[in-house]
């Protein structure tokens, strides 16, 4: 039981690590496209 409910955290962490960075990325490239253009 304990080891499922560590998995879905780790799991779940991931998902939020991943969306971070997309959002992190997007901000770059338009910060990006602002000095470039």
């Amino acid at each position: 039981m304990t080891a499922v409910l560590i998995i879905v955290i780790i799991q779940y962490n991931n998902q939020i690590s991943k969306a971070q960075k997309q959002r992190w990325r997007t901000k770059v490239y338009k910060a990006f496209q602002k000095a470039g253009g």
